[in-house]
């Protein structure tokens, strides 16, 4: 029975993750589907960033969440143990009005990510690699800090490899960027100057846009979470919703 996992987070008392079972005739007529909610301890966020991806490689959707819990920023890291979720404790920087994209920019089968916001450490832009045995190295990329941000994977140059790009404000402007994937842990600016940067609640639909009609040979799935061993992109729900009504 195919099933898919929910997030909802809207600033309530508490972040709360729904089941979805895809049974024809069942639930609200016209839909065919049904949600149960699962108990989790994952606080409510403000200006929150969430991401499904399996970052272990046990063959189910973990969770990536960062955002305002109220008495500070946090950006934490969900491991799903039989439809529980344990913190694993990763030691990330709190970070909120930013993203989160999980993404196996090495090829080695584990997930990565990448995350943007303003938080404990001030506004960043990093790359942490999936060490494969629950723990992540930021790579030190060199990427301007942002917040109001958003970013997304993909393979724009069809290397073998992600890229990413970015887009946001640095607190003195605003940036949209693509940085090629070089290997060993590298990144550059890849000089492309048609982005153009920006600070929106409805960016993350646009990078849909751009990098599905704009930019030749970019590669990504924004309505397919990531899982181990499979490397691409995720958007936001807003990003699916509305690239399907287009």
């Amino acid at each position: 029975m195919p099933r898919l996992p929910l997030l909802l987070s809207a600033g309530s008392a508490v972040c709360r993750v729904f089941l979805a079972f895809f049974i024809a005739g069942m639930a609200l007529p016209g839909f065919g589907q049904a949600f149960t909610e699962v108990g989790t301890s994952i606080p409510g966020l403000r200006y929150p960033s969430i991401a499904w991806g399996d970052f272990d490689n046990d063959g189910d959707l973990d969770l990536l969440v960062a955002g305002d819990a109220g008495a500070g920023a946090i950006t934490r890291i969900y491991r799903n143990q039989n439809r529980e979720f344990f913190d694993i404790q990763a030691n990330l920087p709190g970070t909120s009005d930013g993203a989160v994209a999980w993404g196996d920019y090495t090829g080695d089968g584990w997930l990565d990510f990448a995350i943007t916001g303003t938080g404990t450490a001030g506004r960043i832009s990093r790359i942490y690699r999936n060490n494969g045995n629950s723990t992540f190295t930021d790579i030190n990329a060199g990427l301007p800090g942002l917040e109001a941000s958003t970013l997304a994977w993909g393979d724009y140059d069809n290397d073998g490899d992600l890229d990413l790009f970015l887009t946001g404000y640095t607190g003195s402007a605003y940036v949209g960027a693509i940085y090629r994937n070089l290997g060993n842990d590298l990144f550059v600016d890849s000089g492309i100057t048609t982005v153009r940067g920006g600070a929106s609640p409805s960016a993350q639909w646009w990078i849909s846009i751009l990098m599905a009609t704009t930019i030749s040979g970019w590669r990504a799935s924004p309505q397919t979470p990531p899982r181990g061993k499979a490397r691409g992109c995720i958007a936001t729900t807003m990003a699916s919703s509305q690239t399907s009504a287009a």
